[in-house]
Order: structure tokens, then sequence, then C-alpha cells
């Protein structure tokens, strides 16, 4: 009898040690996953604070670099749709950066910000920031020609002059990113004008 009871409370031991030992993996698990999804959090809200002050910077500078007249080239008109629906005409240089042209469309959809005393920085400062951020994730929209339908990629260097759909001017829509790498329902996160 004895010994009996001895293996049942063996067996109740052993059992009770495997519960514990899975209830340890299990909390060490979720520990990790919830510092993974932490550092996460704090890597999209720094990345998101880096990205309005940096686009306060950007859209403060855009009317000091768009005030340099006298650009070689001439002018290229641009016809842009908003997402709201709203159209606005802007004037840019054929050599002026697809940067300018992203940034006034950023300042738009802001409701702009004014370059304050000392806000300063060249075309090519401007694309090496932005490249420096992200690129052209950065911005948070795309820009299209309206016909034919392409994308006007931001890449750093390339000028208004060398983008095909905008050499004798043209219009463009503007697309806002709804979620970066999309949002797991099958579209791509990108709200195009018929969806408005």
């Amino acid at each position: 009898m004895r010994a009996e009871q001895d293996r049942a409370y063996d067996e109740s031991r052993r059992r009770d040690r495997e519960k514990w030992e899975r209830e340890e993996k299990e909390r060490m698990r979720e520990e990790r996953e919830k510092a993974r999804r932490d550092g996460e959090e704090r890597e999209r809200v720094e990345r998101e604070r880096r990205r309005v002050e940096v686009g306060r910077k950007v859209r403060g500078v855009v009317g000091v670099l768009r005030g340099a007249k006298g650009k070689e080239g001439g002018e290229v008109r641009v016809v842009i749709r908003m997402p709201g629906g709203d159209r606005v005409v802007e004037k840019f240089w054929r050599d002026e950066s697809v940067s300018i042209l992203y940034a006034v469309v950023d300042r738009l959809l802001a409701g702009g910000d004014e370059a304050k005393p000392g806000d300063t920085m060249s075309q090519g400062e401007l694309d090496s920031l932005i490249d420096r951020e992200g690129g052209k994730e950065f911005w948070g929209f795309k820009i299209v020609s309206a016909y034919p339908r392409k994308e006007i990629e931001w890449q750093e260097g390339v000028k208004i002059g060398d983008v095909d759909t905008l050499i004798g001017g043209g219009q463009v829509v503007v697309e806002r990113g709804a979620v970066a790498n999309g949002n797991g329902n099958g579209d791509d996160g990108w709200e195009t004008e018929e969806e408005d």
C-alpha cells in the first residue's frame, strides 16, 4: 500500500512539474512576444514622429526652393487632382527635382507649413534627406499620371523634365496609402479616385 501511495505521489509531482514547465514556457513566450510588439510599436511611433518632423521641414522649405526663379529648361504646367477631388494647378521648372512635386503635394495634403527663418535646403539636399528617411515610402501617397495611368515614382535625382508623362505638362492623380504593405483583405491599401 505504501509503495502504491509513493508511486501516486511521484506521478502527481511529475505531472505538476510538467504543467509548471509548460506554463513557464508559455509565460516566457508571451513575454518575448509582448517585448517584440512593444519594440515594434516604439519603432513605429519613432518613425511617425520622425516623418512628421521631416515632413514639416520639407513642406517649409519647398516654398523657398520654388521661389528661386530663372531655372533652365522652361516651365511645365501640372494639374493635380487631390484625393478629395480638388484640382490644383501648379507650374514647375523642368529642372526641378521630382521631390519638389512630391513636397508640393505633401504641403497641399497637410495644409501647408511655412518656412521658418533659416530653413534652407538645396534640391540635392532635399533628395538626400528623403532618401535617408525611406525614399518613396516616406511620402505615404502615390502620384500617378491621369492618362496613360502610370506611377510617377519618387527617385533621388530625377528631374521633372525627365519624367516622360510630364515633359509637356499634364494631369496627375494623388492616391493616399491606407497601409504601407496592404491591409490583408486582398487590396493593396491604396485609395484611388474611384474609391473616394
